[in-house]
């Protein structure tokens, strides 16, 4: 009995929310509770810094990555620099 109870009442609710529609406007924004923890989250950066990126440099697009080893370095790179500008971002 307490199945049938489960089965009838997990029905009704899937028919609720089969019934309606989602409308993607502002006011269905606004009726929509955002979670604290989503509050409270950082926002992430992934960075990938490989040879693949000197690849999108100008003119290294049809060169074989064996070809690029000696362009990748790391003269300009400041760590410091990095961390500022992803705290700055809200990271």
């Amino acid at each position: 009995m307490k199945q049938l109870a489960g089965i009838l009442s997990l029905s009704v609710i899937a028919i609720q929310l089969l019934g309606q529609t989602y409308q993607p406007s502002w006011s269905s924004l606004r009726n929509h509770h955002t979670p604290e923890w989503m509050e409270d989250a950082k926002f992430g950066i992934y960075c990938h810094w490989g040879l693949t990126t000197v690849k999108q440099l100008d003119g290294n697009g049809n060169k074989h990555l064996r070809e690029l080893i000696p362009l990748f370095n790391a003269e300009k790179f400041d760590p410091a620099e990095w961390a500022q500008l992803f705290k700055d971002a809200g990271a």
